[in-house]
């Protein structure tokens, strides 16, 4: 069993990380995964469908690639030196113009245009091709960054102000009972690519993301999935759950003896956990609050919760326990069990 809990410890690294001694957050499966996996199957598209084309057409590998930079390179070139193309352009038509041969056989008896007459319509006429020049500005880095999309801010679990949190809500952890009493979880959300595992891989194995809810008394609750996507295993999320629970009922989790400040890295032995989770770019923590700041509204965030009344607090929570029975006797209605306990050999029969 000891080895079978160092094999869970060691999956729940690809979804968990610590951020400091008080601290853990989990990815957010969405964001920092499917996305990135749906804009890099589209690039991979991209790149097959032209190595197709040039393999049918008899043409050298990656041609089609070739072809698109000459034409961005074009567009450039019409943008911001369209004389390299025009001056040598202009120079024979000069040389037709003037001649004198020309001039009695095709009677031109008019002044030849200067520069700037000749090049005007020409870059009218490229009007498009210069508009698309600029635009690259903007479509080639967002492109890259579609690719290699960040990894993005995750629920966050902090011991300290026994917290559980987003970037756009909060939720208080009670002192005493169940701590995942503070929000709902749906181990059985929507998989993208189909529950039979991604592209239909998985044969008679079920997948699922795991909803988190955070109630918000003001306006609709923040429910996100959570996790690494593709999930490792049919019991990953079982284990997320399990991890969240013990993070504040033990001063000394023993799962956290294993999680380290970043998430575990993909090898390509998984293919489709490394084309979605691999080479993305770091957080851009230039639009995420400072740790101070955090930790200033936390910390009012939990007096707020303190100066409740006892019976205002026992009333939001009993409202959140009310609501999870319902989600769990809804799956149980469907033959699942949405109920997890603490014991980490269970697994997900359902």
């Amino acid at each position: 069993m000891l080895s079978d809990k160092k094999t869970i410890f060691h999956t729940l690294r690809y979804s968990i990380r610590k951020l400091n001694e008080d601290e853990i957050e989990i990815r957010h499966s969405l964001l920092d995964g499917y996305l990135r996996l749906v804009f890099r199957f589209i690039f991979i598209a991209y790149l097959g469908t032209g190595v197709y084309f040039d393999i049918k057409h008899n043409q050298s590998t990656f041609d089609f690639l070739r072809n698109d930079i000459q034409a961005i390179q074009k567009d450039f070139d019409w943008a911001f030196n369209p004389d390299k193309k025009l001056k040598p352009m202009y120079k024979d038509y000069l040389l037709f113009y003037n001649n004198p041969e020309n001039k009695k056989t095709y009677q031109l008896n008019k002044l030849a245009k200067t520069y700037k007459e000749y090049k005007k319509p020409y870059i009218k006429r490229h009007f498009w091709d210069i508009v698309k020049a600029y635009l690259y500005f903007i479509l080639i880095p967002f492109a890259f960054l579609l690719i290699f999309l960040p990894t993005a801010r995750g629920l966050r679990l902090n011991r300290k102000h026994r917290m559980i949190y987003t970037p756009i809500a909060a939720v208080p952890v009670p002192e005493t009972g169940d701590p995942l009493s503070a929000l709902n979880y749906d181990r059985f959300g929507m998989y993208p690519f189909g529950n039979e595992g991604l592209l239909g891989i998985g044969g008679k194995l079920k997948y699922f993301s795991v909803t988190i809810t955070l109630p918000c008394k003001k306006r609709k609750p923040a429910a996100f999935r959570y996790g690494i996507y593709p999930t490792p295993n049919v019991n990953h999320n079982l284990h997320i759950i399990k991890a969240m629970r013990e993070y504040f009922n033990e001063e000394n989790p023993e799962f956290l003896e294993y999680i380290t400040p970043k998430y575990r890295s993909v090898t390509p032995l998984r293919p489709f956990m490394f084309i979605a989770n691999a080479l993305s770019l770091p957080s851009f923590h230039f639009f995420i609050s400072s740790r101070k700041m955090r930790e200033i509204s936390l910390s009012r965030l939990n007096n707020e919760w303190k100066n409740l009344p006892e019976i205002e607090q026992q009333k939001q929570i009993d409202k959140t326990i009310a609501k999870q029975k319902e989600i769990n006797k809804l799956w149980q209605a469907q033959g699942f069990n949405n109920e997890v306990n603490d014991d980490w050999a269970e697994t997900d029969n359902s």
